[in-house]
């Protein structure tokens, strides 16, 4: 669903994420956000729906007043004092579960892999290309993720037998040149296998023919066993419209490998807050104050 509020005269923002909160047929919930009608509900509400709904949000207007170049008539106070600084906005997002994107177009493509694809369960990427270039830019894209290579096992049988153009058995995993539908499959099989591996970046870059769909098909089956384990992929020069399908199992496409490296960060991160405790909020007592009156 989607819902333009405008000014927010008489719907805000939290409203609708009390709408969507309780409306079953929701899965994920984005938001444009300029401003907070009332910041301390907003948190509530937020932190306790992004147990089981995600929320996704851009947030703007992080300028100081005098330099925004838009008409600011429509906010209540115009002084600069009035508008918190981007870090504050930044902590009560992070603290409340909220994952904050930087652009409208990633914030799609964060809803997109979380209405198919699971919640990484850490920050271990396994990368696996038969692109040098390609790979390399998904190694750089993963730093400054701040995901981290994962170590495969060196013992594994499977990961040993991959025919690959570099060390066998090491992330990334380099296939060579020509690889095709069953060596994805046999290599995305053994690295999601894999325990020190919670998600896997697919960089497809065909050679001389186009395979994309023999290939898709071969990732999205590899993909079915390991359902836990967080996949994105990349077919150079493939169409991103449609999923990698295989049954029940979605893999994203995306256009760049660095698109689908950010949008794994960002789901880390949000994994990295659902793991947390949830808390108990402390009850004060004997502070010599009405408490009733000081709210």
């Amino acid at each position: 669903s989607f819902v333009d509020v405008g000014r927010k005269i008489d719907v805000s923002g939290n409203d609708v994420l009390q709408a969507w909160e309780e409306d079953p047929s929701t899965s994920v919930a984005t938001l444009y956000l300029e401003s907070f009608g009332n910041p301390k509900k907003f948190v509530r509400i937020a932190r306790r729906m992004a147990r089981t709904t995600p929320i996704i949000t851009v947030k703007a207007g992080n300028l100081p007043i005098p330099t925004r170049p838009f008409d600011t008539s429509m906010a209540p106070d115009r002084s600069p004092e009035a508008w918190p600084v981007d870090a504050s906005f930044g902590a009560l997002l992070a603290q409340a579960g909220v994952v904050r994107v930087d652009t409208l177009p990633e914030m799609f493509d964060v809803a997109r892999t979380l209405l198919h694809q699971p919640v990484p369960g850490g920050r271990s990427v396994a990368i696996i290309s038969n692109s040098s270039g390609a790979t390399a830019m998904t190694v750089d894209a993963c730093s400054t993720a701040r995901l981290d290579l994962a170590v495969f096992d060196a013992t594994s049988p499977d990961l040993l037998s991959i025919p690959t153009d570099s060390q066998p058995g090491i992330n990334p995993l380099e296939l060579p040149f020509d690889a095709g539908a069953s060596d994805y499959e046999t290599a995305l099989a053994a690295v999601a296998g894999d325990p020190a591996v919670d998600a896997v970046v697919v960089v497809y870059a065909p050679a001389t023919r186009d395979h994309h769909t023999s290939v898709g098909r071969a990732v999205a089956a590899a993909a079915s066993a390991n359902p836990d384990v967080t996949v994105v992929a990349c077919f150079l020069g493939a169409p991103i419209d449609e999923p990698l399908v295989h049954g029940p199992t979605r893999i994203p496409l995306f256009e760049l490998p660095e698109e689908g490296v950010r949008v794994l960060g960002r789901l880390a991160d949000l994994g990295e807050w659902l793991r947390l405790p949830e808390g108990t909020a402390p009850e004060p007592e004997d502070l010599g104050i009405d408490l009733d009156r000081a709210n």
